[in-house]
């Protein structure tokens, strides 16, 4: 499995560099712990609980803080409700968290904090060869971000083997190429040595007063100020081609589509298992919550539990919703009815043209 490979991997990295693995980025790992979604009134089962300031993960912080945001009401009017309504009326030009600290801090110092040890381990330019810390790119900017992150690590992992065998395939290629070629190429750089290629070896040309014999004499390009021309000429730009065009490449494509098949159904296993290991499997169905403006409109109103996942939400009565339902119908079947009424207007009209044209 993933974790068994990882520690094979592992030690023989240890092995090579004399104890130690270079690649593994400074940072502690997250330890590994139950989760469920949070309830206040269960706040004491929770480890941390005691410690408010770091109890949510600086992702869920801004979260919260957006959740907060996008249900503020503005304004005496009901229909001014959340941020993206400010934003969308160019109130605001844009709204969006704030870093924790600053980004470079001492390690073990006071300054130091979850954004300075990122940039020191990860975000850093010197950093670029070593490991991506997955799990402390979920805590500080969640799972969205560091599923990207892990999605783009395991494609430059699968990449080696393709980048491998595609050098290979470069190297046979040039080796063919250079040493006879295939097709054209082959045919182009052993002119001179063909039977029956014989002319008239009195026909001179503009090259540097070289004969054609042995060789073949092609016709101008143009009419104007262009000159004859051997076939062999063309051997080195032929040659060059045959580096890329040979049955090697034949192989390397058949190669690549095999490896793309494989990379897709891997990739839905590690997403699988990064899914489990967050607690992300049931994501949609618990966590997505209703419209903040949706629920802010209807916070007075009476609720009752979700079908599906059984919470409590707030709902419109039945006469609000088939009002607005029968209202979104009537316009769509209005445009409906313009467009079939536009073409038989266009019908009607060409076939009076016509009638007035052919009488």
């Amino acid at each position: 499995n993933e974790t068994t490979l990882q520690s094979t991997e592992d030690k023989c990295i240890k092995k090579v560099c004399c104890g130690r693995n270079p690649f593994t980025n400074g940072l502690d790992d997250m330890p590994d712990e139950y989760t469920a979604i949070f309830q206040r009134s269960k706040g004491s089962s929770f480890i941390g609980w005691e410690n408010p300031d770091t109890f949510f993960t600086e992702a869920q912080r801004s979260r919260i803080c957006h959740e907060m945001l996008a249900k503020a009401t503005y304004g005496s009017d009901t229909t001014k409700i959340g941020i993206e309504r400010l934003l969308g009326n160019k109130t605001y030009d844009a709204a969006f968290p704030l870093h924790s600290g600053p980004h470079i801090a001492e390690p073990g110092t006071r300054a130091e904090n979850e954004r300075s040890a990122l940039y020191r381990e990860w975000g850093a330019w010197g950093a670029w060869y070593k490991d991506q810390p997955l799990d402390h790119i979920r805590t500080y900017f969640g799972e969205k971000i560091a599923i990207y992150f892990a999605w783009l690590v395991y494609y430059t992992h699968m990449l080696f083997l393709p980048s491998a065998v595609g050098l290979l395939i470069f190297i046979i290629g040039v080796l063919v190429a250079y040493t006879g070629g295939t097709g054209t190429a082959k045919e182009l750089c052993t002119l001179a040595d063909l039977e029956g290629a014989k002319f008239d070896c009195n026909v001179t040309s503009a090259l540097d007063g070289r004969l054609a014999c042995r060789d073949v004499l092609m016709c101008p390009l143009c009419s104007t100020n262009c000159d004859y021309w051997l076939l062999s000429s063309g051997c080195e730009a032929n040659r060059a081609g045959s580096i890329f065009d040979n049955g090697a490449t034949v192989f390397f494509a058949c190669f690549m589509a095999l490896w793309a098949t494989f990379f897709l159904e891997f990739w839905k296993r590690r997403q699988s298992e990064i899914a489990f290991d967050w607690d992300l499997t049931d994501f949609e169905e618990e966590e997505e919550r209703p419209r903040a403006e949706f629920e802010v409109k209807l916070k007075h109103k009476k609720k009752r539990p979700n079908p599906v996942t059984g919470i409590d939400e707030p709902y419109q009565d039945s006469h609000h919703y088939y009002s607005k339902i029968m209202a979104a119908l009537s316009v769509v079947l209005f445009f409906v009815f313009m467009v079939i009424g536009v073409l038989f207007s266009i019908i009607i009209y060409r076939l009076a043209v016509g009638e007035l044209l052919f009488k």
